[in-house]
């Protein structure tokens, strides 16, 4: 009876072992998947932000531009005519800023595994991406429709023109700042997972 008893310990210590290795083994898998889950986002991020920063450095300047001559033409009382400024005006392209990592990463739980700090710089980011799309979009669907209201009253087309082209300049100046730093956090973390 007592090497029965013996056995029956060793044999259940043994298997208590067998089942806690399996249990360490899998999560250990699947720490590992998870780690390279996420340095995949974090590659995938730093294309998709690149790019969409790439659109906005290149918008910047045409509509900076496009603002200042409407700006200096009002000054000198010679409001531009309403064929010149619907082709400035109907020059401006729509904003399309890529957020497919940010929708992939949500809808697969990946940002749960994310440091903290990158998931709100990469949340504050892509919501500021949506305010300048709004801003930029709806703001030139009402410019245009006012090229054509407002025809006859070219100072009052170039006002309202100039409050639009401002709140984008003022929108993407955000964004840009936004694209500095979550760029940065980006870099270090990618850098962290390609150490490990």
């Amino acid at each position: 009876m007592k090497s029965w008893i013996g056995r029956f310990i060793f044999e259940s210590a043994l298997i208590m072992f067998s089942i806690l290795c399996a249990l360490a083994i899998n999560s250990w898998h699947n720490d590992q998947e998870n780690r390279n889950l996420v340095h995949q986002s974090l590659l995938t991020f730093q294309r998709e932000v690149g790019y969409n920063q790439q659109w906005v450095d290149s918008s910047y300047p045409y509509i900076l531009g496009v603002r200042d001559v409407i700006v200096n033409t009002q000054q000198n009382n010679h409001p531009l005519g309403i064929e010149d400024f619907q082709q400035m005006i109907g020059s401006i392209q729509l904003a399309l800023l890529r957020k497919s990592t940010w929708d992939t990463a949500v809808s697969a739980g990946v940002l749960t595994h994310m440091n903290f700090e990158l998931v709100a710089a990469l949340s504050l980011t892509y919501g500021l991406q949506e305010r300048v799309e709004t801003i930029h979009n709806d703001g030139l669907s009402e410019v245009v429709k006012n090229t054509y209201e407002l025809a006859e009253n070219t100072r009052a087309l170039n006002y309202s023109s100039v409050r639009y082209l401002n709140s984008i300049l003022e929108a993407e100046s955000e964004l840009k700042a936004a694209y500095d730093q979550v760029n940065e956090i980006l870099r270090l973390q990618v850098e962290l997972y390609s150490k490990n």
